[in-house]
């Protein structure tokens, strides 16, 4: 998506919804998201896989506990098993959650309010949303693997990710944006990266899988 002046158009839907999990407070909903772009303000005209580009987003629900549970689990520390090719570290602010909320049009509380986020949500610090990790993450990778070439062509474009989230990221707590070359087809063209978002202890908070097209470089 090149923002040269041009209009383009976002499509909204629900896609699939599905419950798993017995019980009270093991039952979970997953929810699909579709959000499909595309330059040009048509939109009805577009159906599924003619779209610049595509987007699914999976909402897991869960209902809140009723009363005192009790402290909260620790939640499980998981590192990735090799070291990061490049790695760049942020602290996230205040101020860059109100800018992001602001761009998105995300006014959640989670986000701006500490004592919101804490009595309501029981985290410890203003949450970092989780599209500005994946924005982050696509940064950082980009900018290792696109810069340009001397004759002024760009190199390496992002294809595809698949990401998931693992543990929160907090206002105030170092975070580390990884990323490591995980395989290279040179007959496709194409080169597989992981990238991953490391909290102050060194946990994954956030992972991904990207295809780049390599075959520019």
């Amino acid at each position: 998506m090149v923002l040269d002046g041009r209009a383009w158009v976002c499509k909204e839907e629900i896609g699939d919804v599905k419950v798993k999990g017995a019980g009270k407070y093991d039952e979970k909903v997953f929810v699909d998201v579709w959000r499909r772009y595309g330059l040009g303000h048509d939109v009805e005209a577009r159906r599924p896989g003619e779209w610049d580009i595509e987007e699914r987003r999976t909402l897991v629900f869960m209902r809140k506990p009723e009363g005192d549970e009790g402290p909260a689990p620790a939640a499980r520390l998981v590192k990735y098993v090799h070291p990061p090719t490049y790695s760049a570290s942020l602290l996230p602010t205040p101020t860059h959650l109100f800018h992001f909320s602001a761009l998105t049009y995300n006014a959640h509380s989670i986000h701006l309010d500490p004592l919101y986020a804490k009595s309501q949500d029981g985290h410890r610090a203003l949450l970092v949303h989780g599209p500005l990790s994946l924005a982050l993450m696509l940064r950082v990778l980009n900018d290792h693997v696109a810069p340009k070439n001397d004759d002024g062509k760009i190199g390496g474009v992002i294809k595809s990710i698949v990401y998931r989230n693992y543990a929160p990221l907090y206002v105030g707590e170092k975070m580390s944006v990884c990323v490591r070359q995980t395989k290279r087809d040179a007959a496709k063209g194409e080169e597989e990266w992981d990238v991953w978002i490391e909290g102050p202890e060194g946990g994954m908070a956030v992972k991904g899988s990207v295809v780049v097209d390599a075959s520019l470089l």
